[in-house]
């Protein structure tokens, strides 16, 4: 007497799932969602440094607000550079609050759009 396997849903090649009877093949498939599902679990972003990086595989947005950052930190350094020379702590004070701010925005910014990139090319 031969053994057969367990009914259930077993993968097939092309990414779906089809339904065994424990006697033969069925023609119900799920469509592939247990595919899709598994590749979604499987870009779940990058960790690195305890933090999930890059989770929606596009790194456009992420590369726009590291082009932002840059451009606030260029203006706050012009402005710190103008306070001192006026002999304005306070505003200085202010300006390099905003430079440190908009330096690690731009930073996470920038990894961020770089792990995004790696997810994009994992999943194609």
């Amino acid at each position: 007497m031969t053994q057969s396997a367990p009914a259930g849903w077993y993968p097939q090649p092309d990414g779906t799932q089809r339904y065994w009877d424990g006697t033969a093949w069925t023609e119900r498939t799920d469509g592939g969602s247990a595919a899709r599902q598994s590749a979604a679990r499987k870009h779940d972003g990058i960790r690195w440094l305890g933090v999930r990086w890059g989770r929606s595989g596009r790194p456009g947005p992420s590369i726009g607000l590291a082009i932002a950052m840059v451009l606030v930190v260029i203006a706050q350094v012009i402005q710190l550079a103008l306070s001192l020379d006026r002999g304005s702590t306070a505003l200085a004070t202010l300006s390099a609050a905003v430079i440190l701010g908009a330096s690690v925005c731009g930073i996470s910014a920038a990894i961020d759009a770089h792990f995004a990139r790696r997810v994009a090319r994992e999943q194609a």
